[in-house]
């Protein structure tokens, strides 16, 4: 027989069902790795964070940095009332689910850099990472708001095996963007904008950007981009390995299939992959100049589809009607580069993650039905650039508030599928 046990409040104790705080305040470097079921939120805390009433839910609070799994496509990070969705970075999102959900936190303290990994075997694959400022101690927090959590006992992090996340200052160019960093030292490094992957031996600068694709150069090796291709220089010459993000989603499994075009003024070097991972196809440098993941023209897996992703930029016209542009590509290409050619235009953050079929023709639905839509069907094909123009453009009245886009397949399935809200379309300049 159960009995009621007295539970006295307490003034420390979280008001909001399933919230708890641990104990040990937290400075200098950690990492510590979580499995859970259904939904829950994970992350850290200073310890005055709002503990009673309404608002006193770890995800909404400025003291906070938290992870928060509440999507069956992805993950929401929260700091304050800020949000970021990040996709699940795998096509096949069932069998991802089914794995154990298990994520690793890195939290350097003193730089600012709290990392959050998806780990897979023995594989951890960058999420996002925060970068803050601490003011004052943090505890790592938890929410369980379904299901159950489990902190999980690891062995210490090598730092120099998983990479720590950094956001590069942004250049616009005659043409294009540059991108630029500051290492403060050694270790492994990823771009949150490209998700290129840097391992540096000491402190240095580098700058990067996409270059067109040499056709000539392609053809004469046999071999076709599989990913954009990266000027990269460094004037320390500090670089030591490369690794360039892929989107085919069994390369890990084909890794003869990926290798990588090394670009001089001699001409381009094919240079074989150290290893190829779910995410990244990895290389020993010696010198930089420009690198772009290549493949031969033949090979089994072009039947497959790859990882893509759907843009969307909206722009008001001079009549009340808008413009929804729908581009679709390689889930490789940087969205920087896409917005430098759409200023004009508002960017969408929505899901983007999806698959294509290269050289599968794909249509643009919409619900309500009757917008015009143009053109009615397009071809998918791996553009690496130079030009990002839009695949399909929906007309919409300026008073539309809500359209739901789907882009469906030859075989009449939806791909991928959003809800629009768009009650700002008549401000839009």
């Amino acid at each position: 027989m159960e009995e009621k046990q007295k539970y006295p409040d307490h003034p420390e104790r979280f008001e909001y069902e399933g919230q708890v705080m641990c104990r040990e305040a937290l400075t200098g470097r950690h990492y510590w790795e979580m499995e859970w079921t259904s939904v829950i939120n994970m992350g850290v805390a200073f310890k005055e964070v709002k503990r009673k009433g309404w608002d006193s839910q770890l995800d909404w609070s400025d003291k906070t940095w938290m992870l928060l799994n509440d999507s069956s496509n992805g993950f929401t990070f929260s700091h304050g009332l800020q949000r970021v969705f990040i996709p699940i970075p795998y096509i096949d999102v069932k069998a991802f689910l089914a794995r154990t959900r298990r994520v690793g936190l890195f939290l350097d303290w003193p730089a600012g850099i709290l990392c959050f990994y998806w780990v897979s075997d023995d594989t951890r694959t960058l999420l996002h990472t925060f970068h803050s400022t601490f003011t004052e101690p943090v505890y790592p927090s938890f929410g369980v708001l379904a299901g159950s959590l489990t902190l999980l006992t690891v062995e210490k992090l090598e730092t120099d095996h998983v990479p720590l996340g950094f956001t590069p200052e942004v250049t616009r160019e005659r043409i294009g963007v540059s991108y630029s960093f500051k290492f403060p030292g050694s270790g492994l490094f990823q771009c949150s904008l490209t998700g290129l992957v840097f391992r540096v031996t000491r402190e240095a600068e580098l700058t990067y950007r996409t270059q067109i694709w040499d056709e000539m150069l392609l053809l004469t090796a046999n071999k076709q981009p599989g990913g954009p291709l990266f000027s990269i220089e460094c004037p320390q010459d500090c670089i030591r390995e490369l690794q360039l993000p892929h989107c085919r989603p069994e390369a890990a499994l084909l890794p003869d299939c990926l290798s990588v075009g090394h670009i001089t003024d001699d001409g381009m070097s094919v240079i074989p992959p150290l290893k190829v991972t779910e995410t990244h196809v990895v290389v020993s440098v010696s010198h930089l100049s420009g690198f772009g993941i290549v493949f031969d023209r033949i090979k089994k897996f072009l039947t497959k589809p790859i990882r893509g992703q759907v843009l969307l930029f909206l722009r008001q016209l001079q009549r009340p009607l808008s413009i929804l542009s729908v581009i679709l590509l390689p889930s490789n290409v940087p969205l920087q580069d896409v917005k430098e050619q759409h200023t004009g235009s508002k960017f969408i953050q929505a899901p983007s993650f999806c698959s294509f079929h290269k050289g599968k023709t794909y249509c643009l639905h919409s619900d309500p039905s009757g917008l015009t839509i143009q053109p009615k069907t397009a071809q998918f094909f791996e553009n690496y650039g130079p030009n990002y123009h839009a695949t399909f453009e929906i007309t919409l009245p300026t008073r539309t508030e809500d359209v739901t886009v789907m882009v469906r397949s030859p075989e009449e399935e939806n791909v991928w599928d959003y809800a629009l809200h768009l009650p700002g379309t008549q401000t839009i300049c």
